[in-house]
């Protein structure tokens, strides 16, 4: 089973939750969802990965980036890759976005402790990688201490304010 925070950030203060995880140790990632090249899918460090258009990243401590599992097979007519989010050793990150006027999307963490194998078998992922995601995601509850309609639904003080000025807010 996984583990989820759903919370909203503004996106003025996505530096701040960056800065924590560059507190962590030295990152990397890779994008999440499908890509056309291979190449995409090799890990890179977080500031690197930042730059690039994919709102959904995958990150891992850097000494945890050999536990990335690729898959690739044909996709919508071509060869495509991605990375399995289930059984690679990484936590899913969906960045905050607008998503129209004083419309602010939601922000996600999620990370699987462990998976099944081929044979059903489970498998767990390495303790170190398991409590450096459960840290970040502790880190994630502590900067959001309100609640917008439902206890799942975490904000941060500045998007309890904005939501006060009429912003709306997006799962």
């Amino acid at each position: 089973m996984s583990s989820v925070v759903g919370f909203w950030q503004m996106l003025e203060e996505e530096p701040g939750f960056l800065d924590y995880l560059r507190k962590t140790g030295p990152l990397v990632g890779v994008p999440h969802g499908v890509v056309r090249d291979e190449a995409e899918l090799q890990p890179r460090p977080l500031d690197a990965l930042l730059t690039t258009s994919h709102r959904v990243v995958l990150l891992t401590p850097e000494r945890f980036s050999d536990g990335i599992v690729r898959w690739q097979g044909p996709h919508e007519g071509a060869m495509a890759y991605s990375a399995n989010l289930m059984s690679s050793s990484v936590l899913a990150y969906e960045r905050p976005r607008l998503v129209g006027p004083r419309k602010l999307g939601m922000c996600n963490l999620s990370a699987y402790p462990s998976f099944l194998d081929d044979a059903g078998n489970q498998v767990e992922k390495p303790v170190e990688f398991v409590k450096w995601y459960k840290k970040v995601m502790k880190h994630a509850r502590d900067i959001t201490p309100q609640w917008h309609r439902f206890k799942t639904y975490r904000i941060t003080e500045r998007v309890a304010q904005a939501v006060g000025e009429g912003w709306e807010l997006v799962p």
